[in-house]
Formats: C-alpha cells, sequence, structure tokens
C-alpha cells in the first residue's frame, strides 16, 4: 500500500531573506525562492560567451624540431616526457626525438601530407592518414581536419599538442597500433591536449580510443601550464560528434560548450571539468567504468542542460570543492552504481549555489542527492524515483552555513526516508509530493521529531515554510493566516501512516 503527501519543503536561501537568529520558524514566499533559483540559473547560462573560430589566411610553415624534456621552451611536451612520451618515439624515431611543428598560418591535412611528403611522419593509410610524429600546433598557426579519417600512431608517442588552432570537421580521430591492439606494454596511447590561449573546434567528428590515466594525457586535454602566465582559457567547442573508449575528456580552466555528443565506453570519467565556464547541454554519457559519468570542481561556473546520463560507476554527476554558480536543468540521471548527485564541499559565497531544476534522479546503487557540506543548494521539481537511499541526504559541519531550499519535487520508491538532514543551519520547506511505503516516514535525522508539525503546516499548495531544525524541535508554529489556523491536530503522521 502506498499514499501520496502533499509536503512543502522550502529552504532559506539568501542570509537576506532568513528569519531572524531568534526565531527557529518563519513562513517565506514559495515565490521569492523560485525567483532566487532563476537568477541563479541566468549566472550560470552567461558562463560561455558566444565566439567564433578565426584561421588565417596565410599558409601554415611546417618543421621538424628537435624536443628536449627540460630547456627553455620544453614545457609544452615536457610534461609527457615523464608520461612515457620519449621511450614512445624511442621504438620509432632512429634518431633524437623530434615533432612535426606547425606556424604562422592554417593548412589542411591533406595539403601537410603533399607537403611533407615523407611517409614516416604523416602517410596515406587506409580510407585516411596515418600520423607517426607528434605534431604542435604553435600560436598562430591551425591545422584544419575535413572529412577525413586521422589515424594516430600508437608504437611511435604520437601526439596532438595544440597552442593555436585544431580545426575538426566530419573527421575521425582514432588510436592505431600496428598490431591491430594496444601498441605494447607501455601505458601510451595517443591524445590530444589544448594549452591555454588555444582552440579547438570539434563538429560532426569521433574520437576513439585515445589516451591513458596519466596527468594530461586522458584523451582530450584543455590545459594551463604555469609557463603560461595570463594567457587567455582554452576555449574548446565538441558538437553533434561521439566520443568513445577515452580515458576522459579533462577540460581545466577552459571556456568549453558541449552539445548534442554522445561519450560512451569511458575509462575514468565521462567528463571532468575544472575551474571551467561550460555550457553542456543535450549529450548523451554512458557507461564510465571506474569513475562518474561527469565532475564539476574548483571555481566552474556553468550550465548542464537537458542531458541524458546513465551507467556512471561512481555517481551520475559528482560536485566536489566546487565555488560558483552551477546550474542542473532538465537532466534524466539513472542506473549509477553510487549516487545520482554526489555534492562534497560546495562553496558558501553569496552569489554563488547550485540550483537543481526539473532534473530526473532514478534507481541510484544509493541516494538520489548524497551532499555533504553544501553551502546553498535548490531543490525545485525534480522527480526522483526508484533509489535504494535517501531520495535527498545532506548532512553539513558543526556550525556551517549549510542551506536547503525544497519546494516542488516528487519523490517515490526510496530504499530509506525520502529526506535525511544533519546539521543544517536553514531548511525552506516548501510544496513536494512523497509516495510513501506503509510505515515508512517521510523525514530522517535531526527532521524526524518535527514530522508531524512539517507534514501538516506544509500540507497546503502556496504554504512555506523556513527553520532552523534544531532550535525548531522546542518552539511552536508561528501564526499563519491561511497556513497555520484551522488546522486539525498534528498527531497520525508518523510512519506515514
Amino acid at each position: 500500500m502506498y499514499r501520496y503527501l502533499l509536503l512543502t519543503l522550502a529552504l532559506l536561501a539568501p542570509l537576506a531573506a532568513a528569519a531572524p537568529a531568534t526565531d527557529a520558524w518563519a513562513w517565506v514566499d514559495e515565490a521569492a525562492q523560485r525567483r532566487l533559483g532563476d537568477r541563479l540559473e541566468a549566472r550560470a547560462q552567461s558562463a560561455v560567451a558566444p565566439w567564433q573560430v578565426n584561421l588565417p589566411t596565410a599558409t601554415a610553415r611546417w618543421s621538424r624540431q628537435p624536443l628536449f624534456s627540460s630547456q627553455a621552451g620544453s614545457w609544452p611536451f615536457e610534461p609527457f616526457a615523464h608520461n612515457g612520451l620519449f621511450a614512445a618515439i624511442a621504438g620509432y624515431q632512429p634518431q633524437h626525438p623530434q615533432a612535426l611543428v606547425l606556424s604562422e598560418g592554417r593548412i589542411s591535412l591533406a595539403a601537410l601530407h603533399r607537403a611533407l611528403n615523407d611517409p614516416a611522419v604523416l602517410d596515406r593509410h587506409k580510407d585516411g592518414y596515418l600520423l607517426s610524429y607528434p605534431l604542435l600546433i604553435e600560436p598562430g598557426a591551425a591545422l584544419t581536419l575535413d572529412d577525413t579519417h586521422l589515424y594516430l600512431n600508437a608504437a611511435s608517442g604520437t601526439a596532438l599538442i595544440n597552442r593555436g588552432t585544431l580545426r575538426v570537421r566530419g573527421t575521425t580521430i582514432e588510436s592505431w597500433s600496428p598490431g591491430g591492439g594496444r601498441s605494447s606494454a607501455r601505458p601510451w596511447r595517443p591524445f590530444i591536449v589544448s594549452w591555454a590561449g588555444s582552440t579547438l573546434d570539434i563538429e560532426r567528428s569521433t574520437l576513439r580510443r585515445l589516451g591513458y590515466n596519466a596527468h594530461l594525457a586522458r584523451g582530450l586535454t584543455a590545459a594551463r601550464s604555469a609557463a603560461q602566465g595570463n594567457a587567455a582559457p582554452a576555449r574548446v567547442r565538441l558538437a553533434d560528434s561521439h566520443v568513445e573508449a577515452l580515458s576522459a575528456l579533462e577540460l581545466s580552466q577552459a571556456q568549453v560548450v558541449l552539445r548534442n555528443t554522445r561519450i560512451e565506453q569511458m575509462e575514468q570519467f565521462g567528463l571532468d571539468l575544472n575551474d571551467s565556464l561550460f555550457l553542456v547541454e543535450a549529450n548523451r554519457i554512458e557507461h564510465v567504468r571506474n569513475e562518474s559519468a561527469i565532475r564539476l570542481r574548483g571555481q566552474s561556473r556553468g550550465l548542464l542542460r537537458d542531458n541524458l546520463i546513465l551507467a556512471g560507476h561512481k555517481a551520475g554527476i559528482e560536485i566536489r570543492q566546487q565555488q560558483g554558480s552551477l546550474a542542473l536543468i532538465g537532466n534524466r540521471i539513472g542506473a549509477t552504481a553510487g549516487s545520482g548527485l554526489l555534492l562534497r564541499d560546495l562553496g558558501q559565497a553569496d552569489d554563488g549555489g547550485l540550483l537543481v531544476r526539473g532534473n530526473l534522479i532514478g534507481n541510484s546503487g544509493a541516494q538520489g542527492v548524497d551532499g555533504e557540506r553544501v553551502g546553498r543548494l535548490l531543490l525545485l521539481d525534480n522527480r526522483i524515483d526508484g533509489n535504494r537511499g535517501h531520495a535527498v541526504s545532506l548532512t553539513s559541519a558543526e556550525g556551517s552555513a549549510g542551506r536547503l531550499v525544497m519546494i516542488g519535487n516528487r519523490i517515490e520508491r526510496t530504499g530509506r526516508a525520502p529526506l535525511h538532514s544533519e546539521r543544517l543551519a536553514q531548511l525552506v520547506l516548501g510544496p513536494n509530493v512523497f509516495r510513501l511505503a506503509v510505515q515508512q516516514n517521510a523525514l530522517e535525522g535531526e527532521l524526524l521529531p518535527l514530522q508531524p508539525q512539517l507534514l501538516d503546516a506544509t500540507r497546503r499548495a502556496g504554504c512555506t515554510l523556513a527553520l532552523r531544525p534544531r532550535p525548531a524541535a522546542g518552539q511552536p508554529l508561528p501564526a499563519h493566516p491561511t497556513c497555520a489556523e484551522a488546522l486539525p491536530p498534528a498527531g497520525g503522521l508518523h510512519g506515514g501512516r
């Protein structure tokens, strides 16, 4: 037997809207809480300004240059020397390791092949070309790949190292091994890295079998070197494409647009964003073997909208040690081994916070939303269904300013009580629908003693109650002309009967 309970559950969001410190309870305006969500979404959506790819008009120059592991100017490839680059090159190049370097202009892959006329570096292969040297695109240079297939030789230390512009249209880029499988016992697989100041623009293309689990070499990476000072962030756009069997998309200190792309069978993360501004929408990310489908960290700000996120090993979306405005809107997150959303150590800046609105979070192996030390969290109009643990579990450190707003959610088929909280500073509860099993509590943790009052007082649409959970346990509800008067006694609601 099940029954529907209409709850009004919502959190005091900005400190200015909170009740005075001496008040444990306060009635608040639901519309004001929703407007806070609108402002947070607007800040997140403005993170990435529109940009376009500007290609140079001159024809690029090319050269073969020696690689050194540590000297002035070696920083673009120095990290990879320590990750096995020189060892991989040594098995292919008989001389001191060299890279193919493009500078001062643009060139297509076909034109580069003709100009080089050296099959040891770039050769015709199957339906496209085989690159067997590391290729470095310098600032002011651009390589264009259009309607072709680029194989990166896994037996020769091949990598694409971008400091200029790499534009890819209708092209497949993948590793290739002479033996048809992994190249050797060495942990090496070709990869793409874009340093700060570069542009990487990929559309209608496929990336396959790139990268391995080493720093900056996980498949497709954007990063900033300590040698780059105040260089502009790398710009990365990946649209209408397919990404398969990379170690990860690892984008740090970048401006990122990821749209309408399928990402699958990844080893570490589907998408790992750190200190980045981003718009991630209408993608399908699934079957991530070792970590979370998406991880967000650092000073990141942006919008995840209308994505399908399935079968993350750790979590669907993991947000950790993060400051800034984030919005998760209209995503479908399911079949994770761990929690749908895993939140740890989110900042408490007055202009920041996490908005989770209109998402479906279902069939998680743990909690639907699992948060610890979360500064400001708004859960609005989500459906949380079929999770083994709590639908929402939030725990804050003693004396912290953890704040939750929870309005308009539909929660059903949870293994434990839908809402669990410990040591939250502020809680605003507005209209939510809980579908409970017989003898199942709606609330757990510090809210359990308040369950009769909360279920009675917030059962009417439009009645939103803000509270400080611990002091509220011994204090009467404040008067309210429509929400707190003429209500029946509070008994009969423990255990969801």
